[in-house]
């Protein structure tokens, strides 16, 4: 896509409970959850937190369980029928629904699954069902992790 569209390169820092513990190239190579090809010496397996792309930071951790978000924030909602109390949400192409609390919050609705979600990701989709009926959805905003 870089060399495609004539984008200049992204890179940055990968930091660790605050401090650099690497660089990389450019954010376009990584994911919210990626363990592997982050080329980061901990003595123990790393795992993408979270991406900054204004400041190009990647924030890595070596607990899988700090990746869990206990809520996270939906925008540009697509609901037909208006925005339900409970569905099920679903976060990935090949994931399950997973039954969530949603309530309404300035510009979109902020969702509560009854059990925390790994490696949610902004910018990607969240879908709302009612069993096997689809409601609508919208793009994952800000997540607020379990820890």
């Amino acid at each position: 896509l870089r060399r495609l569209f004539s984008l200049p390169r992204r890179p940055g820092r990968f930091l660790f409970e605050g401090r650099e513990v690497g660089r990389h190239e450019g954010l376009h190579q990584y994911t919210i959850g990626q363990r592997k090809g982050l080329h980061v010496a901990l003595g123990c397996p790393a795992y993408i937190r979270t991406i900054d792309p204004e400041t190009g930071d990647i924030e890595v951790v070596t607990d899988p369980a700090k990746l869990l978000a206990r809520a996270f924030f939906v925008s540009d909602l697509v609901l037909p029928g208006g925005l339900p109390a409970r569905a099920g949400v679903q976060i990935r192409y090949r994931g399950t629904p997973v039954p969530a609390a949603i309530e309404a919050a300035p510009g979109g609705a902020l969702v509560t699954p009854e059990k925390p979600l790994r490696a949610v990701t902004p910018g990607q989709a969240a879908v709302f069902y009612d069993g096997r009926v689809l409601l609508g959805g919208g793009v994952i905003g800000e997540v607020i992790h379990a820890d």
